[in-house]
C-alpha cells in the first residue's frame, strides 16, 4: 500500500486488508471464521480462520461479509493486490551449500499462486513482487 502510495500518488477510496489464518480445528462455521475490523477513512481489516480441511475462498468470504459483517465493497469492482516472493540462488551469500540454494529456489518457484490457492480471480489481480537472492 506504501509503494503504490508512493509511487502512484494515489489511494483507493476502500481498502481491505484480508488476514488468513489456518486453525488447528478441521473446519470453522461462517459465524466463528469472519471477523471485519474498520479502522476509519475506508480501510477495514477482514481476518478469515479456516479449518485445516476447509479449502480456500476469498471472494466468497468478502460475499459473505458484505451481506452479514457490513463490508462496503463491491465486488464487481475490486482489485486484488497480491504480494510474490521470488528467491533467485547466487552465489553472492554465504550460507547453504550450492545445490541447496538451487533445490529451495526451484521449489518456491513451484508453489501454487495465491490466486489459484484463494481462488482469486486472475482478471483482477495485481501482483507485487520481491526478488530475494539466497
Amino acid at each position: 500500500m506504501m509503494q503504490l502510495l508512493k509511487h502512484n500518488k494515489l489511494l483507493h477510496e476502500n481498502i481491505v486488508i484480508v488476514n488468513v489464518k489456518m486453525t488447528r480445528d478441521p473446519r470453522v462455521s461462517n459465524e466463528d471464521r469472519m471477523k471485519v475490523t474498520a479502522f476509519g477513512q475506508g480501510v477495514y481489516e477482514v481476518k478469515l480462520n479456516y479449518g485445516f480441511m476447509q479449502g480456500f475462498n476469498i471472494p466468497s468470504d468478502l460475499a459473505y461479509c458484505i451481506e452479514h459483517r457490513e463490508l462496503p465493497i463491491d465486488l464487481d469492482d475490486t482489485t486484488y493486490f497480491v504480494g510474490r516472493t521470488s528467491v533467485i540462488a547466487d552465489r553472492k551469500k554465504d550460507g547453504m551449500m550450492a545445490w541447496r540454494d538451487k533445490l529451495f529456489a526451484f521449489m518456491v518457484r513451484n508453489t501454487m499462486h495465491a490466486t489459484s490457492l484463494y481462488q482469486i480471480p486472475a482478471s483482477r489481480v495485481i501482483e507485487i513482487g520481491l526478488q530475494l537472492g539466497i
